[in-house]
């Protein structure tokens, strides 16, 4: 899947300024998507990553950027209230603690 695709589907789902926010990559056969939710309320970034999640059937790898200096609602809203069958692991790189990776899984 390429981003052209990815960023067609989504597009029926999140507006112009939220798709800017979107990178795609696929890196050894396996797709990565990258999002900069800086300046997002956590209510506003729930529903961008659950759209993105929700769109994207196949298993890929959700980039979130989301800051830490200036507080960690939205990585803790990801830890504690972004729950679906298909996110198999969330993790944040010690190196830095403003990005979090979420596995998911192919949709059934």
């Amino acid at each position: 899947m390429n981003e052209t695709t990815v960023l067609s589907k989504l597009s029926f789902v999140m507006r112009g300024d939220e798709l800017q926010r979107i990178h795609v990559d696929e890196v050894d056969s396996k797709l990565e998507i990258t999002i900069d939710l800086h300046q997002f309320k956590c209510k506003d970034a729930k529903r961008i990553l659950q759209n993105i999640i929700n769109v994207n059937r196949c298993s890929f790898t959700l980039h979130v950027i989301h800051g830490y200096n200036h507080g960690t609602a939205i990585k803790a809203m990801i830890y504690e209230q972004l729950n679906t069958q298909r996110i198999i692991q969330k993790s944040s790189p010690t190196w830095n603690p403003g990005e979090t990776y979420i596995e998911i899984l192919e949709s059934i």
